[in-house]
């Protein structure tokens, strides 16, 4: 008389199985491994190198869950600390790359613009419609770098409205052979904005990006 097997063998678990988007964990995993040996059969138990294969995926699954569980909180750490270090921006003159220039009452932002050689320069500020509203005519420097701090005024003297306005460099004779200079802004950080979880510190109502950030200056010391 045959004794029927109570199941079958089932197939071995491969190291990609684990890892699929079925997503097992380590604890599914040991359970599925007891079950497996539980209901094997027992006219054909499982061979020792299969089990063997099988404990060695566990190990391996418990060795990439763990470096898993170490990644995400060393993320969670750099993450903290990069917070910490951005809210300790707020009330600090910082350097970026841009050419957006805030103007306020309380706190006006400054231009940096760097000459290779000798030059004439002229300073145009556009309002957000992109009409120039100023002309400074800095004459001729020197080569280096230059800090330029507009008083908020239009060409008619008067004061314009808080806001952020354009700002760009040329230099040069003439306006075919003018070149347009790089431009840095220098200016106050007034807070945190946190952006789909991401911090970024604002210079009046302009966002700056944090890996745009070039000095970080006290504000005694610009």
């Amino acid at each position: 008389m045959s004794i029927d097997a109570i199941s079958q063998t089932p197939e071995t678990i491969s190291s990609a199985s684990y890892l699929d988007q079925s997503g097992l964990g380590k604890e599914a995993f040991l359970k599925l491994l007891v079950a497996q040996l539980t209901n094997q059969d027992p006219l054909e138990p499982m061979d020792n190198q299969e089990f063997l294969g099988q404990l060695s995926q566990y190990s391996s699954l418990e060795q990439l869950m763990n470096l898993n569980d170490t990644l995400s909180l060393n993320n969670n750490l750099t993450m903290s600390v990069h917070n910490a270090l951005m809210m300790n921006l707020i009330g600090k003159d910082v350097k970026v790359m841009g050419d957006t220039l805030h103007w306020s009452d309380d706190a006006t932002s400054k231009v940096s613009y760097t000459l290779q050689e000798a030059g004439n320069v002229s300073v145009q500020i556009l309002d957000e419609s992109d009409q120039v509203i100023r002309i400074l005519d800095e004459g001729l420097q020197a080569s280096g770098e230059h800090i330029l701090e507009w008083d908020g005024r239009d060409s008619l003297g008067n004061l314009v409205p808080p806001g952020d306005y354009q700002v760009q460099v040329m230099t040069g004779e003439g306006q075919d052979t003018a070149t347009q200079l790089q431009t840095y802004i220098i200016g106050r950080v007034t807070g945190i904005q946190y952006i789909d979880g991401n911090p970024f510190p604002y210079i009046g109502d302009q966002a700056v990006n944090p890996a745009d950030i070039i000095s970080i200056y006290e504000p005694s010391l610009t």
